[in-house]
């Protein structure tokens, strides 16, 4: 994928593990976060909601932007962009920074399927050489959860999270399948 080209400087860029994880503060601390029950429901499940933002002076989200969120605006046949938020972190358990993205090209179909889904979020996972999408799917947000599968190895799965509650994910080789 043409995208390994930018593998190692995002990856210079994202978190070394065992540091923060995410890319940057969740939220400054005198900001309310509105939390509704289809959240409260993914908190209870032991999900951690993902931080996601939009940083339109950051050095990374110029290559998010230009990596990521044009080439899907190019395969759709749409021109205008808006703001994109997105975030990296390990959602894989491999401790390599991955890339949760919410893109919101304006003229695309497929931004958003219907209000109670949410917009469309696009998981992008990196092996650690090259990039790949494993996740294309509508959410209002994404939760992560580690869990330990039976051969002792650690992983996460994601939890779509819309207005009706959440739908679980698992890695399954190389993309995210529904669990539930």
């Amino acid at each position: 994928m043409r995208l390994a080209s930018v593998a190692l400087a995002l990856a210079m860029l994202a978190p070394l593990p065992g540091h923060a994880q995410f890319f940057f503060d969740p939220k400054p601390p005198d900001l309310e976060v509105e939390v509704g029950p289809d959240e409260i429901a993914s908190k209870a499940a032991g999900f951690e909601t993902i931080q996601t933002g939009d940083w339109p002076e950051e050095e990374r989200t110029k290559m998010v932007h230009e990596h990521f969120v044009l080439p899907l605006a190019q395969e759709e046949g749409a021109s205008q962009i808006g703001l994109t938020d997105y975030a990296l972190i390990d959602v894989t358990g491999d401790g390599f920074a991955d890339l949760v993205l919410f893109p919101r090209i304006v003229d695309s179909k497929k931004t958003f399927s219907g209000p109670s889904d949410g917009p469309r979020v696009l998981v992008y996972v990196f092996d650690g050489e090259n990039w790949h999408r494993a996740l294309d799917a509508y959410a209002l947000e994404v939760g992560r959860r580690k869990v330990v599968l039976p051969d002792g190895t650690e992983r996460y799965e994601l939890a779509l999270i819309h207005d009706k509650g959440f739908d679980r994910y698992v890695l399954d080789d190389k993309s995210f399948k529904r669990a539930n």
